[in-house]
């Protein structure tokens, strides 16, 4: 039982810490586009902020899209990918930081995507974000619980 235990254990921590297949900068309010293979299967989205300025700011939504020859074959609308704070109405946050969020996954359907589009918005309020990124990565997410979002 304790060997099943630590090679899940292992399994999920390898998945969750493999390289993006992506990192896509993308500023707040904006929609980016970039072409990328996907194999199918699922895909998480990670968002990276290196800091931010906020009032009344809670999370950062993110919606990707990902495209097959120009059409979107999957979606996911708003997931709340950061949160920026739980409980300040304002403030500053600095020193980067990475979060996952377990419903920011989507399964990429057979035969895979050669597009992604991504956009982001906030839940309400103002803020001004520094070096925010989309990471790409292979897997569901798993350890999305234990980062936040």
């Amino acid at each position: 039982m304790t060997r099943s235990w630590v090679l899940v254990t292992l399994a999920i921590l390898t998945a969750s810490c493999s390289p993006p297949l992506a990192k896509i900068f993308n500023g707040l309010g904006q929609t980016t586009s970039r072409a990328l293979q996907l194999p199918p299967g699922p895909i998480n989205f990670p968002m990276e902020i290196q800091g931010v300025t906020f009032d009344q700011a809670r999370k950062i939504l993110l919606t990707v899209e990902v495209l097959r020859q120009g059409k979107v074959v999957k979606k996911i609308v708003d997931c709340r990918a950061f949160t920026i704070s739980h409980h300040a109405t304002s403030g500053t946050r600095s020193g980067g930081q990475v979060q996952h969020a377990a419903e920011c996954t989507l399964t990429v359907p057979a035969p895979g995507a050669d597009q992604i589009r991504v956009s982001t918005r906030l839940d309400g309020g103002t803020a001004q974000v520094q070096g925010m990124y989309v990471h790409v990565r292979k897997g569901a997410g798993l350890l999305g619980g234990l980062f936040g979002g």
